[in-house]
């Protein structure tokens, strides 16, 4: 049973290697969005219509959910950053407790979410990020 589970360790190990993350506009982020999926591409051009509106705002896209990109995260200027907004098609929201342990306290969590086979609109998230922006 013990080389199972040093086999099992080193197996899981080795997945962390397989991480895959897009890490979009972060460079000068206020605001940075998080999602997967749907909502990925969604917030995608939330953020190109935020950046033409004058919001720095950012995305962080996981590939792959699992190993979960927490590094991805550290490369966030949280000096910078109010907030960031987790956007998934879930209630109550999942992807946000993996955001929380990436986060790490750093700034503020608010989320954008939907369901019961609703998609995520673009002008739910744009109202998210207003309301984050506007301190309320």
């Amino acid at each position: 049973m013990q080389k199972a589970n040093e086999d099992a360790a080193a197996l899981y190990e080795s997945w962390k290697k397989d991480v895959q993350v897009e890490e979009y506009r972060l460079e000068d982020a206020e605001v940075v969005l998080t999602a997967y999926g749907i909502s990925a591409r969604i917030c995608k051009s939330a953020v190109e219509l935020l950046r033409a509106q004058g919001v720095k705002a950012g995305l962080i896209r996981p590939i792959t959910v699992h190993p979960f990109p927490y590094a991805a995260y550290d490369h966030i200027d949280y000096s910078k950053v109010k907030a960031v907004l987790d956007a998934e098609m879930s209630i109550p929201a999942q992807f946000v407790d993996d955001v929380a342990v990436a986060v790490k306290d750093r700034c503020l969590i608010e989320t954008c979410l939907c369901s019961g086979g609703n998609i995520m609109s673009r002008d739910k998230v744009l109202a998210a990020v207003k309301k984050i922006m506007e301190g309320k």
